[in-house]
């Protein structure tokens, strides 16, 4: 049978059985909520239920390859790290630039489904080098697919490779020697279905069903169900509260100056604003809700806050952390030893936290409130605090597995200090696209 079956049958969070190729799929376009282009998906997965996913893109240029599949190892190796995990899902999207077909023809008309063709692809060969870390670390590569939306159809790669194929009356060879996944190495890849059937699969439309949306690529990426993006103060809270709130910012920022603690502020204004996730609503009708609730002060000691050097490794400290270990350290900071002392313990939960070794629930409210004020101080100042702000949310959205929204608020970074702290976290996004936590970390003794 040309249409392989997926091994075993996987749940998704939803427990919707996933059979068919088409439902893992789907499950990697509702995970990102846009048809991904020229980029590899990859998502872990146990005996009997899918995990975390991951996007990156494909080189860029063939003569990369090698280096480009190197720096995949650790990408590999964060979605694997549970020890349940057993196995690797794995997919190049592309919208037809890169994959042209050879010497298609129907051999029988009465099959279900057309014969495979061999067709060159960098992104295919760049899939086959980088999933051999697979096998190192003990991962079965259960799937290997190509989605083609220029053609609106995909196909299931063949793991193994064959001779460059030759036309009638062509003259070109190509040396059988050639090692497994070699730059412009041929694969055959046996035609599977329509894209359409995508979407349209059980598990595509048992998230469909949940609510879940797949929108043009610019607005999915900012305006994610889990952490929305970007929107303008006027029309969260209409354009005369918007303009009275900007009238009374610069007072406020003047006097957040001479503010003792103002990372308590912040605190607070989180505190206050949480209850609104907390409700069954949509977490873009939430985010517009708790704006309505800001106040000038919150914005101006977020301002504060990110002014420092240390400005955003306190405010996120302050957030991330549950309010309780916050509240313990949120002593008068008048002296050298009372400042530096919380910050100790904190930088240790903060790795704790992002190892998924803390007991205490993931604060996704806090989260989603800072990103509130964050937004907010972002259409009221002007000048470099904004590039803090920009790589403050990129942080936000990376630690909630958007790395993709992230790069959005880093591309914005104009100043050479924001810059500086934008390549860092490029760094760490390029090597985990999904943090810790999110890929279901677990110690040495096997707790999580």
């Amino acid at each position: 049978m040309n249409r392989p079956i997926t091994p075993g049958t996987y749940t998704a969070a939803d427990e919707t059985p996933a059979r068919e190729p088409e439902d893992i799929l789907a499950y990697m376009v509702y995970a990102l909520g846009y048809w991904p282009e020229e980029s590899l998906m990859l998502v872990s997965a146990t005996d009997t239920e899918l995990r975390g996913c991951a996007r990156i893109d494909l080189p860029s240029r063939s003569v990369r390859l090698q280096e480009w599949a190197d720096g995949l190892h650790r990408i590999i190796e964060t979605l694997a790290v549970p020890p349940a995990t057993t196995r690797m899902f794995a997919a190049v999207f592309t919208s037809g630039s890169g994959l042209e077909p050879f010497a298609t023809e129907e051999t029988d008309t009465t099959s279900p489904t057309r014969p495979g063709c061999s067709r060159e692809a960098e992104g295919v060969s760049a899939m086959m080098v980088a999933l051999r870390r697979c096998a190192d670390i003990g991962l079965t590569k259960e799937g290997l697919w190509v989605v083609d939306r220029g053609r609106g159809s995909w196909g299931s790669v063949v793991d193994e490779f064959g001779l460059f194929p030759v036309a009638p009356g062509d003259g070109r060879t190509r040396s059988e020697a050639r090692a497994a996944g070699a730059t412009g190495q041929w694969w055959p890849i046996v035609y599977g279905g329509e894209t359409s059937a995508i979407l349209e699969s059980p598990l595509g439309t048992a998230l469909a069903f949940r609510g879940l949306v797949v929108r043009e690529q610019e607005m999915a990426v900012m305006d994610d169900r889990r952490l929305p993006g970007r929107w303008d103060l006027a029309s969260a809270i209409g354009d005369k509260a918007a303009g009275s709130l900007k009238i009374r910012y610069r007072g406020a920022r003047d006097r957040s100056r001479r503010a003792d603690d103002v990372d308590q502020v912040v605190r607070h204004a989180v505190d206050r604003l949480a209850p609104f996730f907390d409700a069954p609503q949509d977490v873009r009708s939430a985010a517009y809700s708790a704006t309505a609730h800001l106040r000038v002060e919150d914005c101006a000691s977020v301002a504060r806050c990110l002014e420092h050097s240390a400005g955003l490794s306190d405010l996120l400290s302050a957030v991330l952390l549950d309010a309780g270990r916050a509240d313990q350290n949120a002593e008068p900071r008048g002296t050298s030893a009372s400042r530096h002392g919380p910050l100790v313990a904190t930088s240790q939960d903060e790795v704790a936290l992002m190892r998924g070794e803390r007991d205490a629930p993931l604060p996704v409210e806090r989260i989603r409130s800072l990103r509130v004020v964050l937004n907010a101080v972002e259409h009221l100042e002007v000048g470099p605090v904004v590039d803090d702000v920009h790589v403050a949310n990129a942080y936000l959205s990376w630690f909630m597995g958007l790395s993709s929204q992230a790069g959005r608020y880093l591309d914005a970074v104009r100043t050479q200090r924001a810059r500086s702290a934008a390549t860092r976290l490029r760094v760490s996004m390029n090597e985990r696209p999904l943090p810790l936590w999110l890929a279901g970390y677990r110690n040495a003794a096997g707790q999580k």
